[in-house]
């Protein structure tokens, strides 16, 4: 399965733009390591304003393990 992420660079700041942009460069660089999303393909069209990226779908995301893994005080526990 696979997922579609869909970004609006007109609705972002220069910095937030460039951070998507160094996203898909780090995860090229990532590519093929365990436990890292694999991105499949990417498109930055500057003219349509658009960012596509098809990555493989993860078992689950990371703001639901981190909940999971949270500790009774509050605090984050470190396996």
């Amino acid at each position: 399965q696979y997922a579609l992420k869909k970004i609006k660079l007109t609705d972002q700041s220069t910095e937030t733009a460039a951070g998507f942009k160094d996203e898909i460069a780090l995860l090229n660089r990532l590519r093929g390591r365990d436990n890292i999303i694999q991105l499949v393909d990417s498109e930055v069209d500057e003219a349509s304003g658009l960012i596509h990226m098809v990555l493989e779908c993860g078992d689950i995301d990371l703001a639901h393990l981190l909940a999971k893994k949270k500790g009774k005080n509050g605090r984050q526990e470190i396996d």
